[in-house]
């Protein structure tokens, strides 16, 4: 299964912003989160999560993501899944 290029982009795109907003609200705020993890890191950690999975594994077949970028993604894939099944 593929994704057209523009929205695969656009997808990247928001994934890497939301890849900032996590870990600045991780490092930055981590007694907050860890203490009162409300819906909305919630629902910011579920559509992350499935963004995270859709630009690492479902790329345009004319499209090269770089290994790096994978990894990355699968690194973040198991963080979110550690994070919501500890602190939800």
């Amino acid at each position: 299964m593929t994704i057209p290029r523009k929205t695969f982009r656009f997808l990247r795109i928001i994934t890497i912003i939301m890849t900032f907003i996590f870990w600045a609200n991780m490092l930055f705020v981590p007694d907050k989160i860890l203490v009162t993890y409300n819906t909305s890191f919630f629902i910011f950690d579920i559509i992350y999560f499935i963004l995270a999975f859709i630009v690492s594994y479902f790329e345009p077949k004319d499209y090269h993501v770089p290994k790096i970028e994978k990894l990355i993604g699968f690194i973040m894939i198991i963080v979110i899944m550690i994070k919501l099944f500890f602190f939800s």
